[in-house]
């Protein structure tokens, strides 16, 4: 059970190398690893496992292994259950494949099996066969950039465990014991069906990434058409409000002409900055998605009477790509603008936005006013109606960038107050 345990984590481990970690990683990984090495060792203690003989001993082998794995992964890593899942699958692929590989060279060599273990070149041919699949798989996962894809169709799921059953039951009945009875030929094309299954639902379920990658892709240029249009919105108001800007001007010049009081001349010119100020908001927080985002929501706020408050050191988001700030972002101040414009009061119209690093996490705060009305579901997400409740919509997309991110999210509404609270990890 270690043996075979061991060779499972390895491409568990290659599979979730750049997934997002929760805190204290190393303790937690630590001690899962701890608790199911123990537990797989009690696989070997025969008073434990009296009952268990033949069928039900090999059923028990494969499947502690497999639950032990997926126990490492849930205590240690923060990625989505969806993927954790595809990619424990992989995992398991990757195993399979190795092990038959492995097997058909021993039989091909006509090296008896179970020798692996007490011959130098039994053991030398299985450190080099495993350690060269391994490699080869590490450097094919870090080229795709498994972490970058978020969505993962559930028919990859379905295909993986119907693999994995067929695996499970033909390592139930057939042991590799049993095919010496058989005579090398049979065994050999065993092997050689076993590595060909196994290697066949691999690339299935990476044509299963791939349509991930399109589908990712897809959801991009969405966005970047939503931004389009929300260019030209933003690009019409500024028109307008250019004009505005001038017809005002244009008369606050012509009272300066012929004002000779000192103050009332100061009082035109300090309302003449002001104006100039409320049309040409620019944002400096040290990323430049996120400026360009604040700018253009900000033009649209000065339009609207919005005051946008922001205090933010954007460089500790150095870590998340260009697209997620935009998702991330964009939704919450999307939220935010629909909720205040529902006010009629000028002290409502406000968004604050609050940016800092705490120790090794970002915390961002994005608070605003909001109606009475804001429900919450179970899973603490608030309920949407036709009519709109202004935070419902976008909730959902902020929730899996943060957790694609390994943060934690958190809302609330407490006296006419929405608050949005995220951590995320820095990246250093």
């Amino acid at each position: 059970m270690i043996t075979f345990y061991f060779q499972l984590l390895v491409p568990v481990f290659i599979m979730f190398y750049n997934e997002p970690r929760k805190e204290k990683f190393a303790l937690r990984l630590g001690l899962s690893l701890g608790i199911t090495l123990l537990l797989s060792a009690l696989y070997y203690t025969p008073e434990l496992l009296f009952f268990a003989n033949g069928f039900l001993q090999n059923m028990i082998y494969f499947l502690t292994g497999y639950a032990f794995a997926v126990i490492v992964v849930m205590i240690s890593f923060a990625t989505q259950r969806i993927k954790a899942a595809y990619l424990l699958i992989l995992s398991a692929l990757i195993q399979n494949f190795s092990h038959h590989l492995f097997q058909f060279t021993m039989r091909l060599l006509s090296i008896p099996v179970g020798e692996e273990y007490n011959s130098f070149n039994g053991l030398l041919l299985l450190t080099s066969i495993y350690l060269i699949v391994y490699v080869v798989f590490f450097y094919a996962v870090d080229k795709v950039k498994l972490r970058d894809v978020t969505y993962i169709p559930k028919a990859s799921l379905i295909v993986g465990v119907l693999f994995l059953l067929v695996m499970i039951i033909f390592g139930v009945y057939v042991r590799h014991e049993q095919l010496a009875f058989f005579g090398n030929q049979v065994a050999i094309g065993y092997e050689i069906y076993s590595v060909t299954l196994s290697l066949l639902f691999i690339i299935i379920l990476l044509c299963f990434f791939n349509i991930g990658k399109i589908r990712d892709h897809e959801e991009e240029l969405e966005l970047r058409i939503d931004r389009a249009k929300w260019y030209y919105e933003v690009a019409h108001t500024n028109v307008e409000s250019l004009r505005k800007l001038k017809h005002d001007m244009k008369h606050l010049i012509v009272a300066l002409k012929n004002i000779e009081d000192k103050q009332e001349r100061e009082a035109a010119l300090s309302e003449m900055e002001n104006i100039v100020n409320r049309y040409s908001t620019v944002y400096k927080t040290g990323n430049e998605a996120l400026d360009c985002l604040l700018t253009e929501k900000a033009a649209y706020c000065n339009v609207k009477g919005i005051s946008l408050n922001v205090v933010a050191d954007g460089s500790i988001l150095k870590g998340l790509r260009f697209i997620d700030i935009y998702v991330l972002f964009g939704n919450a101040l999307d939220n935010a603008i629909e909720s205040v414009l529902k006010s009629d009061v000028k002290e409502d119209r406000a968004i604050q936005i609050k940016m800092s690093r705490k120790n090794s996490m970002a915390f961002i705060r994005i608070e605003n006013w909001c109606g009475s009305g804001i429900q919450f579901s179970q899973d603490g997400f608030p309920l949407t109606t036709k009519t709109g409740l202004g935070h419902g919509y976008g909730v959902r997309s902020i929730q899996d960038i943060v957790e694609k991110y390994g943060g934690t999210l958190g809302v609330k509404a407490v006296d006419n107050l929405f608050t949005l609270d995220i951590l995320l990890p820095i990246e250093t």
